[in-house]
């Protein structure tokens, strides 16, 4: 059986100070493409288009140069991060879902959400506890508007 040599700082979290560097870990996509993969793929045309194309075939090659690993507790803490920065170019844009973007605005977003990760992976930073990412949390439901049915006011 071969022998592989590593150092502990080539394994698990990636950001600096880390102490859960032998926890389970995430491949976090420094751009969050999946935010427009799953909007643009809503639009049938968008959705045909070379770009949608090379964008999921991009984001589905998990690149080392598009991902960080981090632990779960970071993990959280830079998606916390993303929602505020996201939360506030959609108000700037006056956009309600990620399908109402144009190309130009994506890509925007997405290189400031790059940048972002960027800067954040040279700091030491404590992480978030991952109880803080549910999708619940995060995303509070927002109660469903009752249909009317048709022909009724």
């Amino acid at each position: 059986m071969p022998v592989i040599n590593l150092e502990i700082k080539e394994v698990g979290c990636r950001k600096p100070g880390c102490k859960r560097r032998m926890e389970a870990t995430a491949r976090h996509h420094r751009r969050c493409e999946t935010m427009f993969i799953r909007g643009f793929g809503k639009d049938s045309k968008r959705a045909k288009t070379k770009r949608y194309k090379g964008l999921v075939q991009r984001y589905a090659s998990f690149n080392p140069r598009d991902i960080e690993v981090l632990c779960n507790y970071h993990h959280c803490e830079i998606h916390l991060i993303y929602d505020e920065l996201i939360r506030r170019d959609k108000a700037k844009h006056r956009k309600g879902s990620f399908i109402d973007y144009t190309w130009a605005q994506a890509s925007a977003l997405m290189s400031k959400l790059g940048r972002e990760c960027y800067e954040w992976m040279k700091q030491e930073t404590p992480g978030r506890n991952p109880e803080d990412c549910t999708t619940a949390k995060r995303f509070p439901a927002i109660p469903k508007r009752r249909r009317r049915k048709h022909g009724r006011k």
